[in-house]
């Protein structure tokens, strides 16, 4: 039995599966073994998998015979762990070949630690940085009260989803996705809040993984780096002339949801009360924010209307000064 089992989820993954089985298969630490669950692709995936699983005798694919949907076919792989740590991968995320070792040195050095993850940056359709993030370890910290209140308060804008791909303990993870609904909104981050109300997280201070961000309107001449900057207090804005945005904000309806499965998430801890309390407080903290929200897009807009004025006075003095 292997050390560490890898659960890759895919559906219509060709073009950027190759990319990172191979990043997995250059991996330092070589005592795994990885189960690819196929959704029903409509591409080349299939035969993509069973090249590497001809090639590689720690590879093993499976074809599922109707599309699971994403939650099921993540919950698929993490059933076939038999190992003693787990990690799921991503079909187009990159990990350098030192991520799988030097989380597992962390988990093994610290006894009490459940999860192990490393610094990461966003890539685009052609492997380019176009994002950095800031160093996770702010959830690091002595007190395990203390990085929970961090986690909880901390902007999801700014990637604390990612650490659902961290190295675990394989019951605590296990356990954590029974605490949650993954059909509900935001279940990713509420997962990484299970683990951690009952156990530590480590953090490898180099940038070991690569997120892939892909943008139908990646190109080779360009790149278009994102650059998360805080407005005030509680609010960021992202600088990117691709997206608005507000494609980057979730509904009411996902924010409640995103509520109640991270109150889930912590049932049995002696963190409940804390984390309903924090709930209440970021929806207080953002009605807060909202007359001063209200008031820069009452000044855009007066700013709009302005210029849209200057435009047309122009052109109507222009024609009247040719029809003179």
């Amino acid at each position: 039995m292997a050390k560490l089992f890898i659960g890759l989820p895919v559906y219509n993954g060709e073009g950027f599966l190759k990319e990172s089985i191979e990043s997995i298969r250059k991996q330092s630490f070589t005592d795994w073994e990885m189960v690819i669950s196929d959704n029903c692709s409509t591409d080349k995936t299939e035969e993509i998998c069973h090249f590497f699983e001809s090639i590689d005798n720690r590879i093993r694919y499976k074809k599922q015979k109707r599309n699971l949907g994403a939650e099921a076919n993540f919950k698929w792989v993490l059933d076939q762990a038999r190992s003693e740590f787990f990690m799921w991968a991503a079909f187009d995320d990159i990990r350098h070949p030192d991520f799988i070792k030097s989380c597992l040195n962390l988990l093994e050095k610290d006894k009490s630690c459940g999860m192990a993850f490393s610094n990461i940056e966003n890539i685009d359709s052609f492997g380019r940085v176009v994002r950095t993030y800031p160093d996770f370890s702010k959830f690091t910290g002595k007190s395990h009260i203390l990085n929970l209140v961090k986690f909880l308060l901390y902007p999801e804008i700014m990637g604390k989803a990612n650490l659902i791909y961290s190295i675990f303990r394989v019951e605590l993870c296990r356990n954590a996705w029974n605490k949650i609904d993954f059909q509900l909104w935001g279940s990713d981050v509420s997962l990484v809040l299970s683990v951690l109300s009952r156990t530590k997280l480590k953090i490898e201070p180099k940038v070991l993984f690569q997120k892939r961000y892909v943008r139908t309107t990646d190109s080779l001449e360009k790149i278009q780096s994102i650059k998360i900057t805080p407005l005030w207090s509680y609010y960021f804005t992202l600088k990117e002339t691709t997206t608005p945005l507000w494609s980057y904000c979730f509904s009411l309806k996902e924010a409640i949801e995103y509520m109640i499965n991270n109150i889930k998430a912590v049932r049995g801890t002696k963190y409940h009360f804390l984390t309903i309390f924090l709930q209440y407080y970021r929806i207080f903290k953002l009605l807060s924010a909202l007359p001063i929200l209200i008031l820069k897009i009452f000044y855009f807009v007066l700013g709009f209307l302005k210029k849209i004025k200057e435009h047309i006075t122009y052109n109507i003095t222009y024609v009247i000064r040719h029809l003179n």
